[in-house]
């Protein structure tokens, strides 16, 4: 009984040891994964950080960029309505130049009606006196014709 005992305590014994190297093993295995699990888990933090930290300087690029735009377009816009004054203003001038010119060709040729008109008026006073001349130098000649054939 003793031997049986001693065999059945020995047996007991390698059981214990065995489910004790099993629970430590275990243990070994459960904090192996642990840890590992505890590294994926700082892995994942730090890429979620990463990702976080990105997309803030994306969403801040966006902004900036969207800024600009609006900056651009409102220097075109600036610059369109700057370039539609001065298209209006020189037009205006175009429009102003052009009545001055009109009113410069009315005067000029207002003018160059005058001038012909007085210089037309010289040349036939000029006529008429020449053409009186004429007749009274043709009544003078004919009356001395006259004179001479009735002497």
């Amino acid at each position: 009984i003793i031997n049986i005992l001693h065999q059945l305590m020995k047996n007991l014994n390698e059981q214990i040891y065995e489910l004790k190297e099993s629970i430590i093993n275990a243990f070994q295995r459960l904090i192996k994964n642990l840890n590992k699990e505890k590294q994926e888990n700082e892995q994942i933090r730090n890429e979620t950080l990463f990702l976080e930290q990105e997309n803030k300087r994306i969403i801040s690029d966006y902004l900036f960029l969207k800024q600009e735009n609006q900056r651009i377009r409102n220097e075109m816009n600036n610059n369109i309505n700057a370039l539609q004054k001065q298209i209006y203003q020189m037009e205006y001038t175009r429009l102003q130049f052009k009545e001055v010119l009109q009113k410069e060709r009315t005067r000029l040729r207002t003018n160059y009606q005058n001038g012909f008109n007085e210089y037309f008026q010289y040349y036939n006073d000029y006529f008429q006196n020449l053409t009186l001349q004429s007749t009274e130098e043709i009544r003078r000649l004919t009356a001395m014709i006259e004179k001479k054939t009735h002497n």
